[in-house]
Protein backbone atom coordinates (compact mmCIF):
# COMPACT_ATOMS: atom_id res chain seq x y z
CA UNK A 1 0.00 0.00 0.00
CA UNK A 2 1.37 3.33 -1.26
CA UNK A 3 2.11 6.24 1.50
CA UNK A 4 0.59 9.35 0.79
CA UNK A 5 3.36 11.91 1.22
CA UNK A 6 2.50 14.85 2.97
CA UNK A 7 3.46 18.36 1.42
CA UNK A 8 4.60 21.21 3.47
CA UNK A 9 3.42 24.50 2.13
CA UNK A 10 6.35 26.65 1.84
CA UNK A 11 6.93 29.40 4.39
CA UNK A 12 7.21 33.08 3.77
CA UNK A 13 10.54 34.03 2.92
CA UNK A 14 12.24 37.13 5.22
CA UNK A 15 13.12 38.98 1.80
CA UNK A 16 8.99 38.72 0.25
CA UNK A 17 7.89 40.09 3.81
CA UNK A 18 10.03 42.76 3.79
CA UNK A 19 9.38 43.94 0.26
CA UNK A 20 5.30 43.99 0.98
CA UNK A 21 5.13 45.65 3.96
CA UNK A 22 7.75 48.19 1.86
CA UNK A 23 4.96 48.64 -0.82
CA UNK A 24 2.49 49.07 1.90
CA UNK A 25 4.00 51.70 3.80
CA UNK A 26 5.40 53.33 0.52
CA UNK A 27 2.26 53.30 -1.25
CA UNK A 28 -0.46 54.18 1.40
CA UNK A 29 1.34 57.30 2.47
CA UNK A 30 1.61 58.27 -1.53
CA UNK A 31 -2.19 57.08 -1.78
CA UNK A 32 -3.76 59.90 0.68
CA UNK A 33 -0.52 62.12 -0.47
CA UNK A 34 -2.31 62.39 -4.00
CA UNK A 35 -5.75 62.29 -3.21
CA UNK A 36 -4.78 65.22 -0.95
CA UNK A 37 -3.04 67.38 -3.62
CA UNK A 38 -5.93 66.55 -5.98
CA UNK A 39 -8.56 68.07 -4.15
CA UNK A 40 -5.95 71.11 -3.39
CA UNK A 41 -5.75 71.42 -7.37
CA UNK A 42 -9.56 71.29 -7.70
CA UNK A 43 -10.15 73.52 -5.24
CA UNK A 44 -7.48 75.96 -6.26
CA UNK A 45 -9.10 75.64 -10.21
CA UNK A 46 -12.63 76.41 -8.64
CA UNK A 47 -11.40 79.52 -7.04
CA UNK A 48 -9.22 80.54 -10.24
CA UNK A 49 -12.05 79.76 -11.87
CA UNK A 50 -14.53 82.00 -10.00
CA UNK A 51 -12.03 85.20 -9.83
CA UNK A 52 -11.91 84.77 -13.22
CA UNK A 53 -15.73 84.92 -13.89
CA UNK A 54 -16.50 87.46 -10.91
CA UNK A 55 -14.17 89.69 -13.06
CA UNK A 56 -15.99 88.68 -16.18
CA UNK A 57 -19.47 90.06 -14.08
CA UNK A 58 -17.26 92.85 -12.93
CA UNK A 59 -16.80 93.59 -16.56
CA UNK A 60 -20.29 93.28 -17.75
CA UNK A 61 -21.51 95.12 -14.78
CA UNK A 62 -19.63 98.12 -15.45
CA UNK A 63 -19.79 98.39 -19.30
CA UNK A 64 -23.59 98.94 -18.24
CA UNK A 65 -22.97 101.44 -15.77
CA UNK A 66 -20.96 103.43 -18.18
CA UNK A 67 -23.76 103.34 -20.74
CA UNK A 68 -26.32 104.12 -17.81
CA UNK A 69 -23.98 107.46 -16.91
CA UNK A 70 -23.39 108.48 -20.55
CA UNK A 71 -27.02 108.24 -21.00
CA UNK A 72 -27.91 110.25 -17.55
CA UNK A 73 -25.63 112.71 -18.82
CA UNK A 74 -26.37 113.65 -22.23
CA UNK A 75 -30.20 113.47 -20.98
CA UNK A 76 -29.28 116.47 -19.03
CA UNK A 77 -27.90 117.70 -21.71
CA UNK A 78 -30.55 117.41 -24.31
CA UNK A 79 -33.20 118.42 -21.41
CA UNK A 80 -31.45 122.02 -21.28
CA UNK A 81 -31.27 122.52 -25.03
CA UNK A 82 -33.27 125.57 -25.80
CA UNK A 83 -33.66 124.32 -29.32
CA UNK A 84 -35.24 121.15 -28.32
CA UNK A 85 -37.38 123.08 -25.54
CA UNK A 86 -38.85 125.48 -27.73
CA UNK A 87 -39.88 122.81 -30.35
CA UNK A 88 -41.36 120.54 -27.50
CA UNK A 89 -43.33 124.42 -26.18
CA UNK A 90 -44.71 124.82 -29.57
CA UNK A 91 -45.27 121.78 -30.49
CA UNK A 92 -43.39 121.06 -33.41
CA UNK A 93 -43.27 117.40 -33.80
CA UNK A 94 -41.73 117.53 -37.13
CA UNK A 95 -38.57 119.46 -35.98
CA UNK A 96 -38.13 117.37 -32.93
CA UNK A 97 -37.93 113.92 -35.02
CA UNK A 98 -35.67 115.49 -37.07
CA UNK A 99 -33.31 116.49 -33.95
CA UNK A 100 -34.04 113.17 -32.04
CA UNK A 101 -32.66 111.74 -35.12
CA UNK A 102 -29.30 113.72 -35.45
CA UNK A 103 -28.79 113.35 -31.64
CA UNK A 104 -29.50 109.78 -31.08
CA UNK A 105 -26.48 109.05 -33.37
CA UNK A 106 -23.55 109.71 -31.18
CA UNK A 107 -26.14 108.02 -28.31
CA UNK A 108 -25.19 104.88 -26.74
CA UNK A 109 -29.26 105.02 -26.19
CA UNK A 110 -31.47 102.39 -28.54
CA UNK A 111 -34.08 105.03 -28.64
CA UNK A 112 -35.15 108.33 -27.54
CA UNK A 113 -38.39 109.99 -27.34
CA UNK A 114 -39.76 113.10 -26.23
CA UNK A 115 -42.97 113.37 -24.27
CA UNK A 116 -45.01 116.26 -23.90
CA UNK A 117 -46.20 117.43 -20.16
CA UNK A 118 -49.37 115.66 -20.51
CA UNK A 119 -47.88 112.41 -21.48
CA UNK A 120 -48.35 112.17 -25.10
CA UNK A 121 -44.97 110.83 -27.18
CA UNK A 122 -44.75 113.73 -29.58
CA UNK A 123 -41.53 112.48 -31.32
CA UNK A 124 -39.66 108.92 -31.80
CA UNK A 125 -36.00 108.56 -32.93
CA UNK A 126 -34.70 104.58 -32.63
CA UNK A 127 -31.85 102.20 -34.02
CA UNK A 128 -33.03 99.19 -35.62
CA UNK A 129 -30.99 95.95 -35.52
CA UNK A 130 -28.45 97.17 -38.10
CA UNK A 131 -27.82 100.44 -36.26
CA UNK A 132 -29.74 102.45 -38.97
CA UNK A 133 -31.71 105.63 -37.38
CA UNK A 134 -35.25 105.84 -37.77
CA UNK A 135 -37.80 107.66 -36.08
CA UNK A 136 -41.43 107.88 -35.61
CA UNK A 137 -44.31 109.91 -37.48
CA UNK A 138 -46.88 110.21 -33.95
CA UNK A 139 -49.26 112.31 -35.52
CA UNK A 140 -52.50 113.40 -33.24
CA UNK A 141 -54.27 110.74 -35.34
CA UNK A 142 -51.58 108.35 -34.14
CA UNK A 143 -50.90 109.53 -30.73
CA UNK A 144 -49.72 107.56 -27.47
CA UNK A 145 -49.59 108.14 -24.00
CA UNK A 146 -47.37 106.99 -21.07
CA UNK A 147 -49.46 105.80 -18.14
CA UNK A 148 -51.02 108.32 -15.98
CA UNK A 149 -49.23 107.60 -12.45
CA UNK A 150 -45.61 107.33 -14.67
CA UNK A 151 -46.75 111.25 -15.31
CA UNK A 152 -47.30 111.92 -12.00
CA UNK A 153 -43.82 110.29 -10.73
CA UNK A 154 -41.95 112.19 -13.53
CA UNK A 155 -43.59 115.73 -12.73
CA UNK A 156 -42.65 114.95 -9.01
CA UNK A 157 -38.81 114.31 -9.71
CA UNK A 158 -36.02 115.82 -12.09
CA UNK A 159 -34.75 112.46 -13.41
CA UNK A 160 -36.12 108.93 -12.79
CA UNK A 161 -34.81 105.56 -14.03
CA UNK A 162 -36.57 102.03 -14.39
CA UNK A 163 -35.77 98.96 -15.25
CA UNK A 164 -38.23 97.08 -17.09
CA UNK A 165 -38.65 93.43 -18.92
CA UNK A 166 -39.49 92.60 -21.82
CA UNK A 167 -39.93 89.66 -23.91
CA UNK A 168 -36.09 88.66 -24.58
CA UNK A 169 -35.09 92.01 -23.57
CA UNK A 170 -33.70 94.02 -20.55
CA UNK A 171 -34.49 97.75 -21.14
CA UNK A 172 -32.82 99.86 -18.57
CA UNK A 173 -34.96 103.68 -19.17
CA UNK A 174 -34.07 107.50 -18.32
CA UNK A 175 -36.71 110.17 -17.67
CA UNK A 176 -35.40 113.77 -17.44
CA UNK A 177 -37.31 117.01 -17.19
CA UNK A 178 -37.45 119.44 -19.26
CA UNK A 179 -38.29 122.82 -17.84
CA UNK A 180 -38.73 126.04 -19.49
CA UNK A 181 -36.53 129.14 -18.20
CA UNK A 182 -39.10 130.02 -15.77
CA UNK A 183 -39.43 126.73 -14.53
CA UNK A 184 -42.34 125.28 -15.72
CA UNK A 185 -42.03 121.49 -16.99
CA UNK A 186 -43.01 121.48 -20.62
CA UNK A 187 -42.50 117.72 -21.02
CA UNK A 188 -39.56 114.77 -20.18
CA UNK A 189 -37.03 113.29 -22.67
CA UNK A 190 -37.03 109.18 -22.14
CA UNK A 191 -33.88 107.20 -23.08
CA UNK A 192 -33.74 103.28 -23.20
CA UNK A 193 -31.58 101.00 -23.57
CA UNK A 194 -32.04 98.00 -24.60
CA UNK A 195 -30.03 94.72 -23.27
CA UNK A 196 -31.45 92.20 -26.04
CA UNK A 197 -29.48 89.49 -27.86
CA UNK A 198 -27.69 91.31 -29.91
CA UNK A 199 -26.45 93.51 -27.04
CA UNK A 200 -25.28 90.01 -25.61
CA UNK A 201 -23.89 88.82 -28.74
CA UNK A 202 -21.37 91.76 -29.06
CA UNK A 203 -20.41 91.53 -25.37
CA UNK A 204 -19.94 87.22 -26.12
CA UNK A 205 -17.95 88.12 -29.14
CA UNK A 206 -15.36 90.55 -27.45
CA UNK A 207 -15.27 88.56 -24.19
CA UNK A 208 -15.16 84.84 -25.62
CA UNK A 209 -18.65 84.04 -22.73
CA UNK A 210 -21.87 82.57 -23.07
CA UNK A 211 -24.24 85.08 -21.30
CA UNK A 212 -27.58 85.25 -19.69
CA UNK A 213 -29.56 87.74 -17.74
CA UNK A 214 -32.23 86.30 -15.00
CA UNK A 215 -34.32 87.88 -13.56
CA UNK A 216 -34.99 87.44 -9.72
CA UNK A 217 -37.40 84.87 -10.08
CA UNK A 218 -35.21 82.83 -11.57
CA UNK A 219 -36.59 83.24 -15.31
CA UNK A 220 -34.19 84.09 -18.31
CA UNK A 221 -34.96 86.94 -19.63
CA UNK A 222 -32.51 87.24 -22.61
CA UNK A 223 -29.12 84.96 -23.26
CA UNK A 224 -26.54 85.25 -25.90
CA UNK A 225 -27.74 81.51 -26.94
CA UNK A 226 -31.35 80.42 -27.52
CA UNK A 227 -30.65 77.02 -25.81
CA UNK A 228 -30.34 78.94 -22.48
CA UNK A 229 -34.20 80.06 -22.76
CA UNK A 230 -35.23 76.40 -22.62
CA UNK A 231 -34.20 75.87 -19.36
CA UNK A 232 -36.98 75.47 -16.77
CA UNK A 233 -36.99 78.15 -14.93
CA UNK A 234 -36.80 76.10 -11.47
CA UNK A 235 -33.10 75.51 -12.73
CA UNK A 236 -32.17 79.66 -12.62
CA UNK A 237 -33.85 79.68 -8.75
CA UNK A 238 -31.25 77.58 -7.28
CA UNK A 239 -28.94 80.62 -8.01
CA UNK A 240 -30.83 82.70 -5.65
CA UNK A 241 -29.67 83.72 -2.38
CA UNK A 242 -26.55 82.98 -0.73
CA UNK A 243 -24.85 81.40 -3.91
CA UNK A 244 -22.68 84.07 -5.34
CA UNK A 245 -19.58 82.19 -5.01
CA UNK A 246 -20.69 78.70 -6.09
CA UNK A 247 -19.99 77.24 -9.62
CA UNK A 248 -22.65 75.08 -11.50
CA UNK A 249 -21.69 73.17 -14.51
CA UNK A 250 -24.39 73.75 -17.55
CA UNK A 251 -24.55 72.06 -20.80
CA UNK A 252 -25.55 74.17 -24.32
CA UNK A 253 -25.36 71.89 -26.91
CA UNK A 254 -23.48 69.25 -25.54
CA UNK A 255 -20.75 71.90 -24.62
CA UNK A 256 -20.68 71.70 -21.37
CA UNK A 257 -20.17 75.12 -19.34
Amino acid sequence: MNKVKSQKRPSRSLRNSLIFWFLVFSIVPLIFVTGFSLEKAELALDRELLRRMQGNTNEVDLTISDMEKAVTSRGRDLASDRALTYYLSTNKAKEIRSFLSNWIMSSVASRVSVIQADGRIIGSAYKDETGEVKSENLSSEKAYYIEDDLVERLNATVSLKLLESRKKSLELVAYQQVQSRSGRVVGFIEQVININEQFLLALKKRMELQLVIISPEGKVVVASNEDLMLYPKKFFAAFKGDNEEKIYDIQIRKQPY
